[in-house]
């Protein structure tokens, strides 16, 4: 019988004490708990940004800033968890596992979190004016459509200066996009399946 099915016919709802299955005096439990939380906003923010590309390629542009430093603190909270071996007890993940160590991997040339690294401090987290600056001297001469008062109004202009900041990194959307995707939903596994773990609710 599953939860739902349970709450139903007006079964209790399965519960769990905190200082049973994430005990204070564990160094990991706090270590799991922010990587489940790192990891569960990365996911909800890969996946609405997945939603919308599918609208347009604009949105896709304006979505890879807002993901890459949700990413870093994920792959930050993933690597310290990762080697307090909190993955160890955790089955049927060899492949999800593979594939954060090796996009995490802060020494590893060319992996996702070197990527993402760079460009945190300067075009996510907190924007370089300027490159900003930069951008918007490249765009003097360039025209974008007037769309009224919507929320959406500033988009093309903004995704244009995102894709020239991005672009001074050497990194291009279309081929950054997916790798955090995949990573987003790789890492939100790993999450889901450590609470299960330490809940046993598997």
């Amino acid at each position: 019988m599953t939860e739902e099915q349970g709450l139903a016919i007006g079964l209790p709802c399965p519960s769990f004490t905190v200082g049973d299955t994430f005990p204070q005096n564990d160094p990991r439990s706090a270590v799991a708990l922010v990587f489940i939380m790192a990891s569960r906003e990365l996911l909800a923010k890969a996946r609405a940004a997945s939603r919308r590309s599918m609208d347009s390629d604009e949105a896709e542009r304006l979505a890879v800033p807002g993901m890459i430093g949700a990413a870093k603190e994920a792959m930050d909270a993933f690597r310290v968890a990762d080697s307090l071996g909190c993955f160890k007890r955790v089955g049927n993940t060899e492949k999800v596992l593979e594939l954060a160590r090796q996009e995490s991997d802060s020494a590893l040339p060319g992996s996702l979190y070197q990527t993402v690294q760079r460009v945190r401090n300067q075009a996510a987290y907190h924007w370089d004016r300027d490159r900003i600056q930069a951008a918007l001297t490249e765009l003097q001469g360039d025209v974008f459509p007037l769309s009224g008062e919507s929320c959406d109004a500033a988009a093309p202009l903004i995704g244009e200066i995102a894709s020239r900041v991005l672009g001074a990194f050497g990194i291009t959307e279309p081929g950054l996009f997916p790798r955090l995707a995949e990573l987003a939903e790789a890492l939100g596994r790993l999450g889901r399946v450590l609470y299960a773990h330490h809940t046993r609710l598997t």
